[in-house]
Formats: structure tokens, C-alpha cells, sequence
């Protein structure tokens, strides 16, 4: 895949991508199937781009899965950019439900760091619980609220709390448009 550095460590395979077009088409159907609030688990274009993705690897096996699975009549296909994704993945001996994948901009530092601490909760136990622990000592009504701009941005429900953790952790205090006693 041209255009595309791979870096792994341990689980987490991090992909660099020198074109926001190729970033998109390569990631963009399977961070959609899989965290969308209007389309979770149903494979369609995102509305709008984006300048990061993540995802387990798991999700992009389903994704084949769902897309394969499908009859022909549907019209759902791999996009040329996934292919040559996978094709990546399995020549780096990352296409395997065990590994989390990133996806950002080359010389975006705060996607990178960002859509790394997706990868951090999705593999980290301890960080996971903490960040958990964190979304639940807030009161109900910041929770709501919390819930609620998140659903606006588009992320289903099951992502709310890694959603959080990363924004939270990455963007300034007034990115909520609330104080949160935290």
C-alpha cells in the first residue's frame, strides 16, 4: 500500500498515512461498522472524513465476514483500499483479532496520540478500568450530558467511555463546552 508506514508494538499496529483520501477509504467503512451510532454493524460510507480511525483487528474480520456473507444483489464490495489494507496486514503478520489498528495523518501528533489511546484502552486492562472508573465518578447528569455530545459527534453508545477517555485526554478542558469536577 503506497503511501503507508507500519509501526508495531506488541498489539497495537500503527499506520501513517501520507493522504487523507487513502486514510479514509482504507479505514473509514470498518471505523463506521463499527462504532457509528446510526449504522453500527452495517457496512456504509461515513458521512463526513476524518483525520484518524481505530479499530481491533476483529472488527475488520467481521467486516470481510459481513461484506463476503452478502448477496451479490446488495452490490457490497471491498473497496480497493481495503484490499491493498489487508494485503498490508497480512504481509506485516498483523491480520489477526488479536492486534488493535490506528490509523492517522503523517505529522498529526495529536491524531496519533489521540487514536493511541483508543489502542492503550482497547489492550490495557488497568488503563481501561481506570478510565472507567474515571467516566463513572462523574455525577449522572455530566454522564448525560457527556452522552449525549458524543451521540451528536456520531459514536454509539458502547463507545461512549473510550470516546471520552481519548478527547478527555487530548483536547482542552472547555472541548465539552462544560466544567467537569474531575
Amino acid at each position: 500500500m503506497k503511501k503507508v508506514s507500519v509501526s508495531i508494538e506488541e498489539s497495537l499496529v500503527s499506520l501513517q498515512f501520507s493522504d487523507r483520501g487513502l486514510l479514509n477509504k482504507a479505514l473509514g467503512r470498518v471505523s463506521h461498522f463499527r462504532e457509528s451510532k446510526s449504522s453500527k454493524g452495517s457496512i456504509k460510507d461515513p458521512v463526513k472524513p476524518y483525520d484518524g480511525h481505530n479499530f481491533p483487528i476483529s472488527s475488520l474480520l467481521e467486516f470481510v465476514k459481513v461484506i463476503k456473507s452478502a448477496p451479490r444483489k446488495q452490490g457490497l464490495f471491498l473497496l480497493k483500499e481495503e484490499e491493498e489494507l489487508i494485503s498490508l496486514l497480512k504481509a506485516s503478520s498483523c491480520y489477526s483479532s488479536d492486534k488493535y489498528l490506528v490509523g492517522y495523518l503523517k505529522g498529526d501528533v495529536k491524531t496519533k496520540r489521540h487514536e493511541g489511546l483508543h489502542g492503550r484502552f482497547y489492550l490495557d486492562e488497568a488503563y481501561r478500568k481506570e478510565m472507567t472508573e474515571l467516566w463513572e465518578s462523574l455525577t449522572d447528569k455530566e454522564r448525560k450530558y457527556l452522552g449525549d455530545f458524543l451521540s451528536r459527534l456520531g459514536y454509539d453508545q458502547s463507545v461512549h467511555v473510550d470516546e471520552f477517555q481519548a478527547y478527555h485526554h487530548t483536547e482542552p478542558a472547555n472541548f465539552w463546552g462544560i466544567k467537569l469536577n474531575l
